[in-house]
């Protein structure tokens, strides 16, 4: 019963930031009336449509579990690239392309979306439980 009620909760989490997160462009990343982030090239591989679906994901794990408070959201450094990470899951990677695509350097880039996330994050988690 226990994994039942887990997985509908999932799931349901699940839908939720997705539709959320479909109010904005399929390559942009958007909480309500804020755009956190914006894939403009490709990179490992992936298209900025996929990536911008991994993240998508990587959100909903972030903020099943374990609450989600500003300060977990935080900015690391991973293979000689900065990571904007939450409640330890890897939301992005912040590429030299992204740079490029953005006329500033990955660490400028870096902090703009984790300011975001920062800002969006932990509030839409709350939004989220109290309209299950």
């Amino acid at each position: 019963m226990k994994k039942v009620v887990a997985l509908l909760f999932t799931a349901v989490l699940c839908f939720t930031v997705l539709s959320k997160c479909s109010e904005a462009a399929p390559t942009e990343i958007g909480l309500k009336d804020l755009i956190i982030m914006r894939y403009r090239v490709p990179a490992s591989g992936l298209t900025p449509l996929q990536r911008a679906a991994e993240t998508r994901r990587r959100m909903v794990r972030a903020i099943d579990g374990a609450p989600l408070r500003s300060s977990s959201v935080t900015m690391s450094m991973r293979s000689g690239m900065p990571v904007i990470v939450a409640n330890g899951v890897v939301l992005a990677t912040v590429t030299p392309a992204d740079a490029r695509a953005n006329a500033t350097t990955q660490m400028d880039v870096a902090r703009v979306w984790l300011r975001n996330f920062q800002m969006r994050l932990p509030g839409y988690q709350a939004w989220a439980r109290y309209n299950r």
